[in-house]
């Protein structure tokens, strides 16, 4: 395994456990601000989360253009902290913003990273989008939600004629649907 995907899966893990709906996402946001951990904005900071800690340059898009400026950052104690702030601010509903776990998909939260200003880099969201098909394509993020359903679930009793389908795999199989 390639170190650029052992620090891709330990910060899947951690924001999986933080409760990100879309770990893929944190994991791509801090490969992308960190260059996969190489490059940290404060101590433990690989989010370039601002705030009071180290002040250092950094280069955002204003007005149409790349400019550099000093900045604060914020220092954490750990990566799991600096995580855990990231998903219980941005990924959760916190304060009046409204927390991108409500996206229906993780292209969707990455565009309301963009919207909801916490980039300004105007290709943030495709960057995300690029590095999420890169390390973590849809066919492995995708998960059922709750328990499989049986025919008694749904009222059928035994004989009834029924089909039961769970996924839009099976759906398209069930119904002879190339998919």
């Amino acid at each position: 395994m390639s170190a650029e995907q052992a620090f891709w899966n330990q910060c899947f893990d951690i924001a999986r456990k933080c409760g990100a709906r879309f770990p893929e996402l944190v994991a791509a946001q801090c490969c992308l601000e960190s260059g996969f951990g190489k490059h940290f904005s404060g101590k433990n900071n690989l989010l370039g989360l601002k705030g009071d800690g180290s002040t250092v340059s950094t280069k955002e898009f204003y007005d149409g253009q790349w400019v550099t400026i000093k900045a604060g950052f914020i220092d954490f104690p750990s990566i799991e902290a600096c995580i855990e702030y990231l998903v219980s601010r941005w990924y959760k509903d916190y304060r009046h913003f409204k927390g991108i776990n409500t996206a229906p998909n993780r292209y969707a939260a990455a565009r309301m990273l963009y919207q909801q200003k916490y980039a300004t880099d105007p290709e943030y969201p495709a960057k995300l989008s690029k590095l999420m098909k890169q390390y973590a394509p849809e066919s492995t993020t995708s998960a059922m939600i709750g328990p499989k359903k049986r025919p008694q679930d749904f009222g059928f009793k035994q004989g009834d004629s029924h089909l039961v389908v769970n996924d839009a795999k099976e759906t398209m199989k069930a119904f002879s649907f190339e998919g």
